[in-house]
């Protein structure tokens, strides 16, 4: 990827695999998919950041991750009280 151009193939690989790990713990339904996910999307905001400051004009995509970091923390806080709720039962 660093040779084709990418100025974050690390961070690119990083967040291919772990949506990959995620999307199978979400499969099983295991409340620590929503750890990694909230890790994929903050990782690719600042992907898309550095972009954006490179000279893209990506900011739909931007957004877009925007949006899915903020519904990945909302569904972790709202997972958690609720299994913490279900505990206390």
């Amino acid at each position: 990827m660093k040779r084709i151009g990418d100025a974050t193939p690390f961070v690119d690989a990083f967040t291919t695999v772990a949506s990959v790990a995620a999307m199978a713990l979400s499969v099983k339904r295991f409340a620590e998919q929503w750890h990694i996910w909230v890790a994929v999307d903050v990782f690719s905001v600042y992907m898309w950041a550095l972009d954006l400051r490179a000279g893209s004009d990506n900011w739909a995509t931007l957004l877009m991750w925007c949006v899915y970091l903020m519904n990945a923390v909302v569904m972790l806080v709202k997972w958690e009280k609720e299994a913490r709720r279900g505990n206390a039962v």
